[in-house]
């Protein structure tokens, strides 16, 4: 017969416990916040110190990325391949 234990947690500086594990306290004390969130003088400072949390901009890809792009996939040479010799046979529709 098998049994299940319930998980332990254990707060050791040496090992890490997943944020979803932690208190609420814990978790506002160790973001240095409260439940009301940051004041503007502290978001400005974790602004200067961290920047912006913000994702970096990508440029949108050209429509000539796009079709070289495809020339990366072996199906597009099998197709090609495929309209070659369609063209060949003179069967100018299927090409």
């Amino acid at each position: 017969m098998y049994t299940i234990d319930k998980p332990r947690l254990v707060d050791t500086s040496n090992q890490p416990i997943g944020r979803h594990a932690i208190s609420d306290e814990k978790a506002y004390r160790k973001l240095q916040t409260n439940l009301n969130g940051l004041d503007p003088q502290q978001v400005e400072e974790r602004r200067k110190e961290f920047g912006r949390n913000a994702l970096p901009a990508r440029t949108p890809p050209t429509l000539l990325d796009i079709i070289l792009h495809q020339f990366k996939s072996p199906l597009i040479y099998i197709l090609l391949v495929a309209c070659g010799i369609a063209l060949v046979t003179g069967d100018y529709k299927d090409a």
